[in-house]
């Protein structure tokens, strides 16, 4: 499928192709245009911000405590939990160098066969953005 743009990009996107071992390998990334109707954020606290032009990329204000939002779920045992997660944006989320504390983390739940995440934007995250463990 050909797409033919009225207007160039307003950000940079890299996109090559290399031959390696005889191999024609393209290089490209998906672009897409992430909206999400429900955004979960942690506090940016920039008062701790040593210099406050590091505080804000333009859009997402930063958090220099480095101590952001958590969605932890964790239950007894097996199908004692239901979470259903749907095109959220997350933001300013996770704590930094804190064993546990993800933006999204599903905790020793066990069988899960009623709960999802799908569709999920992360960014801007102190740690990692996903943790599933002891889930089935």
């Amino acid at each position: 499928t050909d797409c033919t743009l009225s207007q160039t990009l307003q950000h940079h996107h890299i996109s090559e192709e290399v031959v390696a071992d005889g191999v024609r390998i393209e290089l490209r990334g998906e672009v897409a245009l992430l909206s999400r109707n429900v955004i979960i954020q942690g506090d940016h606290d920039e008062r701790l911000c040593p210099d406050p032009e590091i505080s804000t990329d333009g859009e997402t204000k930063l958090s220099c405590n480095q101590f952001g939002a958590q969605l932890f779920f964790h239950s007894p045992g097996h199908e004692s939990l239901i979470a259903k997660i749907s095109n959220l944006e997350i933001r300013n989320a996770g704590q930094a160098f804190r064993l546990g504390r993800y933006a999204i983390h599903w905790h020793m739940i066990g069988n899960v066969k009623q709960s999802f995440q799908k569709n999920c934007s992360i960014h801007h995250s102190w740690n990692r953005g996903v943790a599933i463990h002891g889930v089935h």
